[in-house]
């Protein structure tokens, strides 16, 4: 009896130690529990949404208005075109996860401001960039679930658009640091004054003829343009930001000129 009792022991300690040697983590990726609760697990998935700003490609000049007549021959573009359209849905269920997530995370409070700051920039930007392509587009602020959503989400107005995307950037505006230095190990993340800019640039493209095409000059937008414009230039120059003085040193010279950052 004492042997089956010690044999049956044993094969139970076995077991328990298979047990534990096979309910292993997930080596390949981290749950959203570990990811919001995680300050550097969350800045790394804000940073993984960063390539989305791209590069600048020698190529662009091509599409330049000076240029017309030799690229854009006629019927260039066409509504299937795959070159001249942006509806990058995949970056926008990325970027409403980490604006959904980000919040209800147990990070510190400065934490979560900087991420969400930098979210909803993101997802100004990406709206922005399919606004100028399509007009109106849907205009989704939280991961849609395959499941329990419907999935047939109808398009915005362009206005509607544009008014959403300068929710987010004053939003954005509202969580993030003025400027950051270019000491700082966030140095090249999306600041106050970058989204400020962006904002003015926003504006003028509402108020432009592309978008007004009955009201090109008169419209109501430009004034809000010019102000938003105005304190951008202002607000910009009084942090210490302004054209490179040599232009010319723009890709070649990093972070200059020093100490002061100038655009």
């Amino acid at each position: 009896m004492k042997k089956t009792l010690l044999a049956i022991l044993l094969l139970g300690g076995m077991f328990a130690s298979c047990k534990k040697v096979l309910e292993i983590d997930d080596l390949e990726g981290y749950s959203p529990e570990q990811v919001w609760n995680d300050e550097n697990l969350a800045n790394a998935f804000i940073t993984n949404i960063y390539p989305m700003f791209g590069n600048w490609s020698p190529g662009l000049e091509q599409k330049s208005e000076q240029m017309a007549g030799i690229f854009f021959y006629p019927d260039r573009v066409t509504i299937t075109n795959d070159e001249f359209k942006s509806w990058n849905y995949t970056r926008i269920r990325l970027i409403n996860e980490a604006a959904t997530k980000v919040v209800t995370g147990g990070l510190k409070q400065d934490v979560k401001d900087r991420i969400l700051g930098q979210a909803l920039f993101m997802r100004a930007y990406a709206y922005f960039d399919m606004v100028t392509y399509h007009g109106g587009v849907p205009y989704i602020t939280k991961p849609q679930d395959i499941a329990t959503d419907d999935l047939n989400t109808p398009r915005n107005t362009t206005k509607e658009c544009f008014d959403l995307i300068i929710k987010d950037l004053d939003d954005a505006i509202a969580k993030l640091p003025p400027k950051i230095a270019t000491s700082s190990a966030d140095y090249g993340r999306i600041d106050g004054a970058f989204a400020l800019a962006f904002k003015a640039k926003v504006l003028l493209y509402k108020a432009s003829p592309q978008f007004n095409p009955s009201n090109p000059w008169g419209n109501a937008y430009w004034a809000e343009a010019y102000t938003a414009n105005k304190k951008a230039y202002d607000d910009l120059k009084a942090l210490g930001i302004k054209l490179v003085d040599d232009y010319s040193n723009i890709a070649l010279q990093e972070k200059i000129p020093k100490p002061s950052s100038q655009w």
